[in-house]
């Protein structure tokens, strides 16, 4: 089942944790940035644990870090991200 992404009407780029990231999905209602396809979709066969960020055009971003991680996974360390002035991304260190 997918859910709409919500707009982010804040005017501030909103980061949170979301364990796992591999677990989030959904679809864009409106014109956004990235994600060719309108979708995001689960990664239930390798569980790779990305920053995941929803922006709509002419909104400020809402990304998710997974600072859980699930650990005992191979190559699962978290997720840093380091933001410009503007509240884009910088970097992102996993």
């Amino acid at each position: 089942m997918f859910t709409v992404f919500a707009h982010n009407q804040t005017g501030k780029t909103i980061v949170t944790g979301h364990t796992p990231t591999c677990l989030i999905n959904g679809f864009f209602n409106d014109p956004h940035v990235g994600y060719p396809d309108d979708e995001i979709f689960s990664d239930t066969k390798g569980y790779h644990c990305p920053v995941v960020s929803v922006q709509f055009i002419d909104e400020p971003a809402r990304i998710f870090t997974d600072n859980g991680c699930h650990g005992d996974l191979q190559g699962h360390n978290g997720n840093v991200v380091v933001l410009n002035d503007d509240g884009t991304i910088a970097e992102i260190f996993s």
